[in-house]
């Protein structure tokens, strides 16, 4: 069974998946943050045949959990409530500068955000990117971590 993970955000969430063999993750898609989405997310969930359900979560620099992260489990109370399957939480802090970073081919994304504003606004990447590539980020992190446990 696979794993699969979101990052979500007030607009979209962020989607990625895992290989049959929860090896490698993989951006999969984005899916807006609006009425019908725990519909969506339950198509999701069978339609890729999950076994774990990853989340990311935001806690603050000082790693505690805060109102950011009090919303992310209120909405997945709320939306994952009725899925059968495990649900893990990973912390996601500084997932979509390394996103950004990385999509806009610059290692160091707080470059790409400080330039001029005319000439950051051409190498900001779409925001669905970041969100997906976050979601990747997140469920590579919980695979790492998960790789060798019996």
């Amino acid at each position: 069974m696979r794993t699969i993970a979101f990052d979500i955000g007030e607009k979209r969430i962020g989607v990625a998946l895992s290989d049959e063999s929860n090896t490698l993750s993989f951006p999969l898609k984005v899916i807006m943050n609006s009425p019908g989405v725990k519909n969506r997310i339950h198509e999701l969930v069978n339609e890729y045949e999950i076994g774990v359900i990853v989340i990311g979560l935001p806690y603050n620099l000082k790693g505690k959990e805060d109102f950011a992260a009090k919303k992310i489990k209120d909405f997945v109370n709320e939306n994952f409530e009725d899925i059968n399957i495990p649900v893990v939480f990973v912390d996601e802090r500084f997932t979509s500068k390394i996103s950004q970073g990385i999509i806009a081919g610059n290692i160091h994304a707080e470059k790409t955000i400080t330039k001029k504003k005319k000439e950051a606004k051409k190498n900001i990447p779409n925001k669905g990117d970041i969100d997906m590539l976050s979601a990747a980020l997140i469920l590579e992190n919980y695979l790492e971590k998960n790789r060798y446990r019996i």
